[in-house]
C-alpha cells in the first residue's frame, strides 16, 4: 500500500476519519517498518503512531481516534480501535474486521451475562418478598383463626356457664315453691285437724 495517498487526510479541519481509519489499519497491522513497536498483545505507544511521517495534524489524531471508537459504540458497530493508559503511557490496538467482530460479541455475550444475572437477582429477591409477604399472611391467618377458635370456646363456655347458673336458679326455685306448698299443706292439715277436735270437744 502507498501511505503517500493518505498525506492531506489526517488530523485539522480537512479531517477525514475514513481516511484516518484505513491508515491507522495499515500502520498497526501491516507496517514492516520498524518505527511501530507492538508489545504481546498487539498494543502500540500511541506516541510512536502520532510520531509517525505520515501524520501531519499531530495534535488532534488522538481526539479524532476517540471519536472514531465513540461514534462506532454510538452506532452499536464493534470497534476497530481500542485505547488504554494515559499520557505518554495511551497505547492503541487495532483489530481486523473478524477480531473486531468476536471482540463485539464478546462483549454482548458479557453485558448480557450481566443483565440475566440481575434480572436472575431481581426475580430472586421478588420471590423472597414474596415468600416473606405470604408468609406474614399465613401467619396472620393463623392468628386470626385462633383468635376466633378461642373467642369461640370462650362464648361456649360462657353460654354453657349462664345456662347451669339458670338451671341452678330454676332448680333451687322448683324447690322453694314445693317447701312453701309442703308448708302450706301441712298448715292446712294442722287448721282441719284442730277444727275437728274444737267440734269434738262441743258435743
Amino acid at each position: 500500500m502507498n501511505l503517500g495517498e493518505y498525506d492531506s487526510i489526517i488530523g485539522g479541519s480537512t479531517k477525514n476519519l475514513g481516511g484516518l481509519i484505513k491508515l491507522l489499519m495499515y500502520l498497526l497491522k501491516h507496517d514492516d517498518s520498524g518505527s511501530i513497536k507492538k508489545d504481546k498483545d498487539g498494543y502500540a505507544l500511541v506516541s510512536d503512531v502520532v510520531a509517525h511521517p505520515n501524520i501531519k495534524y499531530k495534535d488532534t489524531v488522538v481526539d479524532d481516534i476517540k471519536a472514531i471508537i465513540a461514534n462506532h459504540k454510538e452506532k452499536g458497530m464493534d470497534p476497530y480501535f481500542d485505547l488504554k493508559g494515559d499520557g505518554n503511557k495511551m497505547k492503541i490496538k487495532a483489530f481486523n474486521k473478524s477480531e473486531s467482530i468476536s471482540r463485539g460479541r464478546k462483549l454482548r455475550k458479557a453485558k448480557k451475562s450481566r443483565k440475566s444475572r440481575k434480572s436472575r437477582k431481581s426475580r430472586k429477591s421478588r420471590k423472597s418478598r414474596m415468600s416473606r409477604k405470604s408468609r406474614k399472611s399465613r401467619k396472620s391467618r393463623k392468628s386470626r383463626k385462633s383468635r376466633k377458635s378461642r373467642k369461640s370456646r370462650m362464648s361456649r363456655k360462657s353460654r354453657k356457664s349462664r345456662k347451669s347458673r339458670k338451671s341452678r336458679k330454676s332448680r333451687k326455685s322448683r324447690k322453694a315453691k314445693i317447701s312453701r306448698k309442703a308448708r302450706k299443706s301441712r298448715k292446712s292439715r294442722k287448721s282441719r285437724k284442730s277444727r275437728k277436735s274444737r267440734k269434738a270437744r262441743k258435743y
